[in-house]
C-alpha cells in the first residue's frame, strides 16, 4: 500500500481555477531577497504551477507564495480567512 506523505515545505498558492492550495518547492523570501528592487515594485518573478486538484495549470507571482498550515482539501479557504 502506498501512502501519501505531506509536502515537506509550507509553501504554496491558491490555485486561480479552484483555490486549492498548490504546494510550492522553494520559500519566497530564497527568490526575491536577492533583488531588492523586486520587492520594491511588488511583482515578483512568474512560475508555472500544476494543481493536483482540479488539473489546470496557471501562472503565478513569487509574491503570491504564502505559508500555509496544512495542504488538502478546504485549505485554500482556511487560509484565506486567516489573512
Amino acid at each position: 500500500m502506498t501512502q501519501i506523505s505531506a509536502p515537506q515545505h509550507p509553501w504554496g498558492v491558491a490555485c486561480l481555477h479552484c483555490g486549492e492550495v498548490i504546494p510550492v518547492p522553494f520559500e519566497p523570501a530564497l527568490v526575491t531577497s536577492s533583488n531588492a528592487d523586486i520587492e520594491e515594485r511588488g511583482s515578483g518573478r512568474v512560475f508555472l504551477a500544476w494543481c493536483p486538484t482540479c488539473d489546470r495549470e496557471a501562472p503565478y507571482s513569487t509574491v503570491q507564495v504564502v505559508r500555509f498550515e496544512s495542504f488538502g482539501r478546504g485549505t485554500a479557504a482556511a487560509a484565506a480567512g486567516a489573512l
